[in-house]
């Protein structure tokens, strides 16, 4: 289920037009304006992010990413953005968008993407492109709320359901209210701002370095601000400087040539089931750590600069843990902020025989 608290709509307001912002404004002054429009147009903005997350967005349908693109245009469009639809064979559009500025000396690309991760209707209480109001959490019986009767202000911690609410639908839909914002005051940005709008991140993006290397000129920047991560758990805006990689592995273990009663083979022809969790369980240690040989040497440590903003971090593990009903966490009290900054392995899925109705022995 994606879902999305009300609340982090107006952090994400205020962190994108701190990158934006140019004048004589201070910064305070361009965050109360901001915070003036969002509480203004808070419902106005919901709906709008509400409207695109109602275009299916699986990267695969092709025909639905063209959609996706084709709206997305009109809303840059509508903010004065020059938009291209930049192509590879076989891929969904990227959605490129460039808003000039001839006093503007530096030009930052903001990235974020526009496709989602696929749907397994089953696992939905709702539809799961309409965005579906709740007082809560679905877990903690929040209640629904019907949409057209949100009001402002709207309960910050009020909840959104539907597929790309968060990841990453909300991003665009921020970067571009940011901007209506500072054009309803009047504060004109003081850089080049780039958009590029990814079809296929939920896939890994396979066609994004072919893209690259055809448009280098087009999107040329001092700075890219990937705009694709959860909100801090306090709801304050944060900045980061670099997230974990990921790389999968499929693995497939085999067995006999057809299937054979435990009770006549069991412990004397090879079980690929478990040969599998052996396997994974020599890769690391109950407290997460890698027993892989050799990664050590490929993880760089972290400097003085690193450790002491992670010390300085708020705490959030304790809360964590009783939202999350978590009994323990690995690497205790090793807390969250320093535990991502090492490398994982992380088990996706495991599948071998059947069960319930359908288990044989």
């Amino acid at each position: 289920m994606t879902f999305l608290p009300m609340q982090v709509i107006a952090p994400l307001l205020i962190l994108s037009t701190t990158w934006v912002s140019a004048g004589e404004q201070n910064g305070a002054e361009i965050r109360d304006a901001v915070g003036q429009y969002r509480s203004l147009h808070e419902v106005e903005i919901l709906r709008e992010l509400a409207t695109l997350v109602t275009l299916p967005n699986t990267a695969i349908n092709l025909e639905d990413m063209e959609r996706n693109a084709e709206h997305l245009t009109e809303l840059l469009e509508a903010r004065r953005f020059d938009v291209k639809l930049l192509r590879a064979e076989g891929g969904p559009p990227v959605v490129y968008g460039q808003r000039l500025s001839e006093e503007a000396k530096l030009t930052v690309v903001f990235y974020a993407h526009y496709d989602g991760q696929a749907v397994v209707p089953g696992l939905w209480s709702s539809d799961p492109f309409e965005v579906v109001v709740r007082t809560g959490r679905l877990e903690a019986g929040g209640e629904e709320v019907p949409f057209d009767e949100l009001k402002a202000p709207v309960n910050p911690e009020w909840r959104l359901y539907g597929r790309s609410t968060s990841d990453d639908k909300v991003s665009i839909v921020a970067l571009l209210s940011a901007l209506d914002a500072l054009d309803a005051a009047g504060i004109e940005p003081g850089i080049n701002i780039k958009l590029l709008l990814d079809g296929e991140e939920e896939r890994s993006s396979p066609n994004i370095p072919e893209i690259l290397r055809s448009n280098v000129g087009l999107l040329a920047a001092d700075l890219w601000v990937f705009c694709d991560g959860p909100m801090h758990q306090t709801r304050l805006p944060q900045v980061v400087y670099g997230v974990r990689g990921v790389t999968s592995v499929h693995i497939t273990a085999y067995g006999p040539a057809v299937g054979l009663h435990s009770g006549h083979y069991g412990n004397w022809a090879p079980d690929p089931g478990m040969a599998l969790a052996r396997l994974i369980t020599t890769m690391r240690d109950a407290d997460g750590n890698l027993l892989i040989d050799g990664i050590d040497e490929l993880v760089r440590p972290l400097g003085e600069t690193a450790a002491a903003a992670i010390e300085a971090a708020p705490p959030v593990d304790e809360q964590l843990k009783q939202d999350l009903a978590l009994g323990w966490t690995e690497g205790e009290p090793t807390p969250l902020a320093e535990r991502i900054t090492r490398p994982a392995v992380n088990l996706l899925g495991f599948s071998v025989g059947q069960i319930g109705t359908k288990a044989k022995n």
